[in-house]
């Protein structure tokens, strides 16, 4: 497959984004616009960043939606009780950033 066939999944990195030349696909320029918002989308999960899963996460401290940032890049979260924990492919779950002073 590729990218004028209308691809569902956006999860391209830009790096590669960055080589592609120019079309006028309407579906690859879709396509494009939908993995350039996901960067934005996870880029706005920095250090301290609260971030709200749609589902929850199993912990020891129960389920769990609402983590503090801690290292994002690595996947480290912190609980509500202070836990650091690795979420694995958080990336994929739908989330949103919370703003400051949110309630969870």
């Amino acid at each position: 497959m590729e990218e004028s066939q209308g691809p569902t999944q956006c999860e391209c990195p830009a790096h590669i984004l960055d080589l592609l030349s120019p079309t006028t696909s309407e579906h690859a320029l879709e396509w494009r616009s939908r993995c350039r918002a996901r960067l934005r989308h996870l880029a706005a999960v920095t250090p301290g960043a609260r971030v709200r899963f749609e589902l929850d996460y199993l912990t020891p401290e129960g389920p769990c939606r609402t983590f503090e940032a801690v290292d994002p890049a690595e996947g480290h979260f912190r609980g509500p009780k202070e836990t650091v924990y690795r979420l694995t492919g958080w990336r994929r779950e739908p989330f949103e950033v919370l703003p400051a002073g949110a309630a969870s």
